[in-house]
């Protein structure tokens, strides 16, 4: 069974919907409906979710969410006007989860944080602080709730919420308590003052200890004894006794034992009427906080979650004052200039992420006066094991210095000093992975070199370049006078942004050294992000990645991005003339006129290409993205109305660049990937955007569709056509995927076309492994001409099997082997499997198509002039197979229209084949 609860990290109890009125059969399994009758538990479901925005500006990187509505496995759902919808890209979050592209996020009842704020009082709670508490105890596997002691309600925790007699107090609200008020007033008028106000008066020969402490002293020891120690000690001395027995230290007992009752307490008007007991008083409280109270249920079982959840709290607030007293000790000797400092984001640099980190901020200058003669000593601290440890900042201006990471900065110290005619511009951090294994579901990473950009001057490189790249540059108008780093003790920096304060700031005469007019700043988003080997070109723009809703493994920080740069000029467009995309989304690559190649991607396996005339001024303009569950559609656009299509264009697609850009001539200029699982046999395109430039470059004309609205694949015959028959394959089926009756071909389906009136010297086929359905496996044809040995072709034409060995009988994986197949072709066959047909010079007479009773395509095979034929190709054992005639009248030429779509074979990376075929006939002359 799927899906799970949440629990509130402030009480334990259930953060979302409880059901009250269960109807089961075992009592003990049900909530006491006497008990909670009238009972209110909304407040169960308002639910805020603390966590940690690193793209924010501020100093304060934690936030605090508007109510948010509880899904299914740790998923809550924002509101849409809440800024982190926004901030995050998505309307949900993932609570409790380490790998998530997030920082860990920490749901509670809004009713449990307002206790928390009422032990706060009157300080306001800072987010960031409670933040660090709180994460700290939230483990690293997949949780629902953090590791406090929340007494009887831990057993209640299970993958849903266990509901149980006697336990009604638990989803009573701590803050809304019915008829609480009266309830309060009648302990104070039932508790009648009977104490007696004799003086104890030890004897001479007492041999009691406590007869000879001073009152003063004996009250102070008493009242801090827990209750059941208490009672002990007045079990066996009477001037314990007679201490404890007086009104006033009753009365105080409850203030100090009891402090969830405080401001109840208040709001009546009798609490100084000396003839209260407070002992009653004391007993009564204290046995509605154990769940021992006969009084009122709604107000009792609410008092009772009160003081349960203000105990918890109390708990927190005392881990959070500590901390948050640390903090201020530090921040006392924090520079002046850090204290309003804009922040750039902050991203986590090593994994796996730590639990107990503290952030600490380090100044390059004391104050602005020293921005033009200042020239800071930038220490880094490196271990083999941990990489970069540490980072410091010595200042002779002031001879002191602040440390952030270690404090000890006891590894290998590399330093450099600030030229005094010079500054800081950013920072370059490279990072590797250091996983043990290519596939682990939790990265590991550590940072290897720290490059000092320079407003003047060429970078100064701290440790290795050499790995994957994160660049933090200074905003325009800004100048940068420090760092903030997260860090935890005897581990790796964890994270590091750089903080600015505005270039108009300083006196007029430091601020030469600050800022230069002659560098191209990148486009912001590339802080955003980890670059692959290197950082994007300066001068293009960057459109934001789109992603499925599955992308499971992938956390921006921890995902290099690889980057494809078609060209940064016009110059370098002009020389491409092919770009190819593996069908299986495995790899990238353009292809340009003197023969050299860029990719991207961990398998150019089997690739499909389209020709782009780069000298003549043809320019890929734009390409789209469909992201569903995962990336499945991919369409580079040129501008004489031509496309390369891979896998599904869907009705949601992407474009980059966005439309919007049009108006200042954007056109792309590249794509930027993330495989998940690269280095394996089952890696997946997670994620991909794009780059873009203005350039004078005509967009060209609208891409046609065919009469059913499918996209041609590449192109439209660019002679008039017509359709000259009945569609094979076109039928009405079953989805294996939906159960609901679907056209085939989908919506989603592409076309392509192939002429078949010229005489051929040979004909290629490719076929992969089929499903457990008979649907003919067809991937790819190419036609060689007999005349000019020109190839047309459709589908991918490059193939470059795997080296691994990982799928059945030594053959190289493939997504088959979590989905369905066809009799023993894992074993038998690899994926791909070539066919080649000599036709030696003869023109094509018929086609023969095998179609099973529902309609679909199993098999085909070619017929020439004279009658040869080609071998039987798919599954041809449908009975006798339907020909289609491939001779057309005078004035026309036949050739072939080819419907592709899914094989439905239910895995991620689903193969297209054809699976309805067509006539068509070209006018000629």
């Amino acid at each position: 069974m799927g899906g799970n609860d949440v629990y509130c990290a402030l009480c334990g109890a259930l953060a979302g919907i409880v059901v009250t009125d269960d109807e089961v059969d075992e009592d003990e399994y049900t909530y006491d409906q006497d008990r909670i009758a009238g009972l209110d538990t909304d407040w169960m479901a308002d639910v805020r979710i603390l966590g940690e925005n690193p793209k924010s500006s501020s100093l304060q990187k934690a936030f605090l969410s508007k109510r948010a509505t509880y899904d299914d496995s740790n998923y809550y759902e924002l509101e849409e006007e809440d800024p982190m919808s926004t901030e995050f890209d998505s309307g949900s979050i993932r609570v409790y989860d380490w790998e998530e592209a997030h920082s860990v996020a920490i749901p509670f009842h809004a009713a449990c944080f307002k206790i928390l704020q009422k032990i706060a009082a009157p300080q306001n709670i800072n987010y960031q602080t409670l933040y660090e508490v709180l994460k700290a105890h939230c483990g690293t596997d997949f949780e629902s709730c953090l590791d406090y002691d929340y007494g009887e309600v831990t057993e209640l925790q299970d993958q849903y919420w266990i509901v149980r007699r006697n336990t009604e107090y638990a989803i009573a609200s701590p803050v809304d308590i019915p008829r609480v008020d009266q309830l309060t007033e009648s302990i104070l008028r039932e508790s009648t003052s009977t104490l007696s106000h004799n003086e104890y008066r030890p004897s001479s020969t007492n041999n009691n200890p406590f007869d000879s402490l001073p009152p003063e002293l004996l009250l102070k020891l008493l009242s801090s004894l827990d209750v059941s120690s208490l009672c002990r000690l007045r079990s066996v001395s009477k001037r314990v006794t007679a201490v404890t027995s007086t009104n006033s230290f009753w009365k105080g007992r409850v203030r100090d034992d009891m402090p969830w009752m405080t401001e109840l307490l208040q709001r009546q008007d009798n609490t100084d009427d000396e003839n209260i007991d407070w002992q009653k008083v004391y007993k009564a409280l204290w046995g509605i906080s154990i769940g021992k109270s006969s009084t009122d249920n709604l107000p009792s079982i609410g008092l009772q979650n009160r003081s349960r959840i203000w105990g918890i709290c109390s708990g927190v607030m005392n881990e959070y004052l500590s901390r948050k007293q640390q903090h201020d000790r530090e921040h006392e000797e924090e520079w002046d200039i850090l204290r309003d400092a804009r922040s750039s984001p902050m991203p986590t640099l090593t994994f796996p992420k730590q639990q107990n980190t503290t952030i600490t901020n380090i100044g390059l200058i004391t104050d602005l006066s020293e921005s033009e003669y200042a020239r800071p000593t930038i220490l880094t601290s490196w271990t083999d094991e941990n990489g970069l440890v540490g980072l410091a900042v010595e200042s002779y201006a002031t001879h002191g210095s602040q440390q952030s990471g270690t404090k000890n900065m006891d590894g290998n110290i590399e330093n450099f000093e600030i030229p005094q005619d010079d500054w800081l511009s950013g920072i370059v951090i490279t990072s590797r992975s250091v996983s043990k294994q290519a596939d682990a579901t939790d990265p590991e990473r550590k940072v290897v070199g720290l490059q000092l950009l320079f407003v003047r001057r060429d970078p100064f490189q701290f440790g290795s370049s050499h790995g994957d790249l994160r660049i933090l540059q200074v905003e325009p108008g800004q100048f940068i006078v420090g760092f903030t780093a997260a860090w935890a003790n005897g581990k790796p920096l964890e994270k590091l942004a750089i903080l600015q304060q505005p270039i108009a700031k300083p006196p007029l005469s430091g601020r030469e050294r600050l800022t230069s007019t002659s560098t191209t700043p990148l486009d912001p988003l590339a802080m955003e992000y980890l670059w692959k080997d290197q950082l994007p070109p300066d001068g293009l723009r960057i459109a934001a990645f789109s992603s499925g809703y599955w992308h499971y493994n992938f956390q921006t920080d921890a995902s290099p991005m690889e980057s494809l740069i078609f060209g940064t000029s016009d110059e370098e467009l002009e020389k491409i003339v092919a770009i190819g995309a593996d069908v299986q989304f495995r790899g990238l690559e353009v292809v340009y006129a003197d023969g050299h190649r860029r990719s991207i991607g961990p398998g150019l396996n089997a690739m499909q290409h389209i020709s782009i005339d780069g000298p003549g001024g043809e320019r890929v303009i734009c390409f789209y993205i469909t992201a569903q569950h995962i990336l499945s559609g991919l369409r580079f656009v040129t501008n004489r109305g031509r496309q390369l299509i891979i896998g599904q264009p869907g009705p949601r697609e992407k474009r980059y660049p966005p439309s919007e850009s049009n108006g200042d001539g954007q056109i792309a200029m590249g794509m930027y990937c993330h495989w998940t699982s690269g280095d394996t046999a089952k890696a997946n395109l997670a994620v991909a955007g794009g780059f873009s430039s203005s350039l004078n470059v005509p967009l060209g004309p609208n891409l046609e569709t065919d009469a059913h609205g499918f996209h041609w694949n590449p192109s439209p015959p660019a002679t008039s056509f017509r359709e000259a028959g009945t569609i094979y394959g076109w039928r009405d089926v079953k989805s294996p995927r939906t159960m609901r009756v679907e056209r085939a071909p989908s919506e989603q389906a592409t076309v392509s076309w192939l002429d078949c009136g010229r005489p051929l010297k040979s004909i290629k086929i490719t076929l992969c492994h089929g499903t457990r359905f008979s649907q003919l496996p067809l991937v790819a044809i190419s036609l060689t001409h007999a005349d000019d040995h020109t190839i047309s072709s459709i589908g991918p034409t490059e193939f470059s099997p795997p080296e691994d060995t990982d799928g059945k009988n030594g053959h190289y994986w493939c997504w088959c082997a979590l989905g369905s197949c066809h009799g023993n072709e894992l074993e038998d066959q690899p994926h791909y499997v070539h066919h080649e047909w000599d036709i030696n010079g003869l023109s094509l007479k018929s086609l023969n198509l095998w179609i099973d009773g529902e309609g679909a395509l199993t098999g085909l095979q070619f017929e020439a002039q004279g009658g040869t034929k080609s071998p039987e190709w798919g599954y041809c054992d449908a009975g006798r197979p339907v020909k289609m005639d491939l001779r057309a009248e005078s004035g026309w030429s036949p050739g072939l229209k080819f419907f592709f779509d899914s094989n439905q074979r239910s895995v991620t990376r689903e193969d297209h084949v054809v699976v309805a075929i067509q006539i068509v006939e070209f006018r000629t002359g």
